[in-house]
């Protein structure tokens, strides 16, 4: 199965989707009811977490600590797990490709056939109806959830506090509205019942029972999903009899999405707090929805500090100046009575934490421009302040103990519910599909979804298509985020932080953004620059104009890569087009480096310039993990080379690529590469030679999905293809090849003509691996037709040849080979030693589908020589080999032969 983005984008039959459960417990039901069987325990503890995590979004790190907990697992591991789960259940899109994560493609799954999907629909739908709907929709929300019961039952893999309190936080909450809806219109002994529910649930709340007590309004606000959830927000009068200041300003929406955000900041910033340093800045992108987020939950939560909610707007990314922290701090310790104030920036700043220390004030500074901007206007201990910016604010956490709170961009679900806000019921009920499509086009980005609202507000079902059109279009999409009002204008956003960016750090941002890929390496970006830009990559990450997923990589949010691609326009184009060809040549010599290590023998027309810093890997293991890091790049490197006409790069990456796709067993995507890209870019621009080896991969992809016709033909039209050319390597490959295919279907005969055909031609060609591969080939051949004898010799010669060459994967096959001739010639002691060495340098070289392989033929030989107890325990490792795979037939072919062991 291929491990593209591509794969999963496929037409989904949303009538077939199973009923999914994961409230209390995880199960699978068919279109009759009748519960699926799920062999794998992993793909329910997977699909869980995936349904009940907000953005259902997990990180590889995460799911390897929860399924694998004490083991070292690798992405493919991963992969394996969310392919098992596409065969499972195909209508449920996993993947398992955005970087060190795994998603569910919420959009894509009907969640009326989710019961935790359900639940925040009716929910969300409830908070927006009238009260008789309210309870109806209410009702419905928690039918889905059995009373007591936790999510998930106890299986589910939530080890996180913090996420088991989220969960437990919504049922909550929505019991609590519930029953406050039934009292609303009169039923009272409906709320009566709810109550006493929510109470044997959670016999300490504050807000059930203050119901029970008869309390009218107990000091919170009902939000649907993707607002506050934690309902504990009990309000405090002051008690001082001093004037109280509440300078937040006027209007605003309320939040969307962030849930879990004003989770922490309750958390952090509660008046009770001890643990706390009373600190927490609110970072990240421009557009991310900083203020509004801290704005909303500051007057939500105004009422529980005692004297005094402060509020400055420091203007640190904006028009014109930032604002002065001289005159700021002036101008609050008026506010706070302090007077005289003090002449000095030092005695203003010892006043104003002397009067607001032990007083409970909050203190909210929006938009510092860095840590610097903000410190002198922080609170004395005993008050509480919170900060936003686009800067990290680093020094603030590390010097003065604050806390921070990166925001992400929003989920497709709450992105639309953000857009819905703004819309009538009926424009939102027939464009909900285009409105999640917008939410993906703009990346979550809440500055973005509002500026698409405000175009829409008007004549939304005329505008919505002329805005999808634009924002389809990478050199459009900006466009359609365009608006006068400079406050809703992202280019406008965007241009306050890349206006204080350094020189240097601005030119690495239009050049960085020229690379195709996903995510880009130090190491690619340094060889695209010429020198090593540290500090400049460092600024970037610091104001939030560049992300740092992985370990020395690198990823723009895509507005802001669109923005970059904008300025980089003023460029020359053959300096741009310089960039971009020392990116694929980067990728190029250090995927070729792997490969090579991979696939000794291989030969391309591939010269290594002095100036690019290439590291060989130490092991095939090694070789693949780079890989790993690099597939996504790489893929997407191909189809921008393939589309912008670099054509020696689009067919020289996939060629590359072919084995470490096999070995991954992605054979779907190796052939889509090979025949999308590679093929016609050959056609343009390669030799006949080159192009009958692409032919010969995609024969051999053709093979491994076990379409054998169409592996001929393309096997047959490379060895023409090497004749025409006068290539004698090329034709022997592709005899070597035409003799494999034989094999595969039993013509011995008409493989070994092939094979003999190919080993002349080698051996004119002092090619010694070439022969060591056809000799291997021989041997099978000769096994087949029962002549052991012969067989053996040509076993061993290729045993010998591929050592000497240090082809470790080749010499594991050879030693399989020769392991089964000794069986068949009743040898057991032969075959086993034969054996037990191919295993090992399978698994030295991390090869468990092959490892797998011998182990069954190992416990055929230990069977044979009544070795009963060692048979045992190499089936035993065939199947835990097989549920790594999740080889079911594996699994099963393990019990069955070890039932019959006796």
């Amino acid at each position: 199965m291929s491990g593209s983005s591509n794969e999963f984008a496929g037409h989904v039959d949303r009538q077939d989707m199973n009923e999914i459960r994961v409230l209390p417990y995880f199960a699978v039901f068919d279109e009759r009811g009748r519960r699926k069987h799920i062999a794998s325990g992993q793909v329910g503890a997977l699909i869980t977490m995936l349904v009940l995590k907000p953005g259902h979004r997990v990180t590889h790190e995460e799911v390897a600590r929860l399924l694998w907990p004490g083991q070292e697992v690798g992405a493919t591991r991963i992969r394996v797990l969310c392919n098992l789960i596409r065969q499972k259940l195909p209508n449920l899109l996993v993947s398992p490709n955005p970087p060190l994560a795994v998603e569910l493609d919420v959009e894509r799954v009907d969640r009326a056939k989710v019961d935790y999907l359900r639940f925040r629909d009716y929910w969300s739908q409830a908070m927006q109806a009238s009260d008789e709907s309210r309870v109806g929709l209410l009702k419905l929300a928690l039918d889905e959830w059995p009373e007591g019961l936790p999510p998930g039952g106890p299986e589910l893999p939530y080890s996180d506090k913090v996420e088991r309190q989220r969960l437990d936080d919504e049922h909550r909450v929505v019991l609590t509205s519930y029953a406050r809806a039934l009292r609303d219109v009169g039923n009272g002994e409906g709320f009566s019942v709810q109550l006493q529910r929510g109470l044997r649930r959670w016999p300490d709340d504050e807000i059930l029972l203050g119901l029970e007590s008869g309390g009218g309004r107990e000091g919170i606000r009902e939000n649907g999903p993707h607002g506050t959830a934690t309902g504990q927000d009990l309000l405090r009068d002051s008690a001082s009899g001093r004037r109280r200041l509440q300078q937040l300003p006027l209007g605003g929406r309320d939040i969307v999405g962030r849930t879990d955000e004003v989770a922490e900041l309750d958390r952090l910033l509660s008046p009770s707090e001890g643990s706390s340093s009373g600190i927490v800045v609110v970072v990240g992108m421009p557009g991310i929805g900083k203020t509004e987020l801290v704005r909303c939950w500051a007057r939500r939560k105004g009422h529980a500090f005692t004297e005094t909610v402060l509020y400055a707007d420091l203007n640190g990314f904006g028009p014109g100046e930032p604002a002065d922290t001289t005159e700021v701090l002036a101008r609050m310790l008026k506010d706070v009575e302090v007077d005289p104030i003090p002449e000095t920036l030092e005695g203003m700043i010892t006043a104003f934490r002397s009067a607001t220390a032990d007083q409970g004030r909050l203190v909210v500074l929006d938009n510092a421009r860095d840590a610097n901007h903000a410190r002198p206007l922080l609170p004395g201990r005993g008050s509480l302040a919170v900060i936003t910016s686009r800067d990290r604010l680093d020094g603030l956490r590390y010097r003065d103990g604050a806390n921070t709170i990166a925001l992400a961009p929003l989920d497709v679900t709450a992105g639309v519910e953000l857009l819905g806000t703004d819309l009538d019921a009926g424009v939102l009920r027939d464009f909900r599909p285009h409105l999640a499509e917008i939410t993906k086009l703009v990346g979550g980005l809440p500055l973005a979804l509002m500026i698409v609202a405000a175009r829409l507000s008007k004549h939304a079902k005329d505008a919505i298509r002329e805005i999808l059109a634009l924002l389809r279009e990478q050199q459009t999409r900006l466009d359609a985020l365009d608006h006068t009002d400079p406050t809703l204008n992202l280019r406008v956003a965007l241009s306050y932080s890349t206006e204080r960016l350094s020189p240097r750090a601005n030119r690495v941002f239009r050049v960085l953004a020229l690379s195709p890929a996903p995510t880009t390496s130090r190491g690619a970006l340094t060889y695209m620059m010429g020198f090593a830009p540290l500090a400049e990559l460092n600024e970037l990450v610091e104001a939030h104009l560049l992300d740092d997923p992985e370990h020395h990589r690198y990823k723009f949010h895509d507005l802001v890569r669109d923005y970059a691609l904008e300025l980089s326009g003023s460029d020359p184009a053959e300096e741009r087009d310089g960039h971009v060809e020392r990116f694929l040549e980067f990728l190029l010599h250090n995927a070729w480096a792997c490969d090579r290590i991979l696939v000794p023998d291989r030969r391309l027309p591939i010269d290594t310039p002095a100036s690019c810093e290439v590291v060989a890997p130490a092991s095939q293991a090694e070789a693949m993990s780079r890989l790993d890091a690099e597939e996504l790049s790489i893929t997407a490197a191909i189809r921008y080379a393939a589309g912008h006409g670099f054509d020696r790069y689009a067919w020289l990456l996939t060629m590359v690529m072919v084995t470490y796709w096999w070995r991954r067993r992605l054979f779907s995507h190796a052939g889509e590469m090979l025949r999308q890209f590679a093929l016609p870019a050959l056609e343009r621009a390669g030799s006949r030679s080159d192009l009958a080896m692409a032919h010969r991969m995609v024969a051999g992809t053709y093979w491994n999905l076990d379409k054998r016709a169409q592996a001929l033909t393309y096997q047959v039209a490379a060895v023409g293809l090497s004749r025409e050319s006068g290539d004698r390597r090329g034709e022997a490959y592709g005899q070597t090849g035409l003799a494999n295919l034989h094999l595969a279907v039993n013509r011995a005969d008409a493989a070994e003509e092939s094979y003999l055909a190919a080993l002349d031609l080698f051996r004119d060609l002092e090619d010694q691996l070439g022969e060591a591969d056809v000799l291997n080939g021989l041997a099978e051949v000769n096994h087949d037709l029962k002549r052991y004898t012969e067989a053996l010799a040509y076993g061993t010669r290729a045993a010998e040849l591929f050592e000497r060459e240090g082809d470790v994967n080749d010499y594991a096959s050879a030693q399989v080979m020769l392991g089964r001739i000794h069986l068949a010639l009743g040898q057991n002691g032969h075959a086993v030693a034969h054996l037990d060495v191919a295993i090992a340098r399978y698994r030295e070289i991390e090869r468990p589908d092959r490892e797998n392989r011998a182990l069954f033929y190992l416990v055929d030989c230990l069977l044979a020589d009544r070795r009963t107890t060692e048979a045992r325990a190499a089936l035993r490792r065939a199947g835990d080999l097989c549920r790594e795979l999740e080889d079911e037939e594996g699994e099963a072919e393990v019990a069955r032969r070890l039932a019959g062991i006796t």
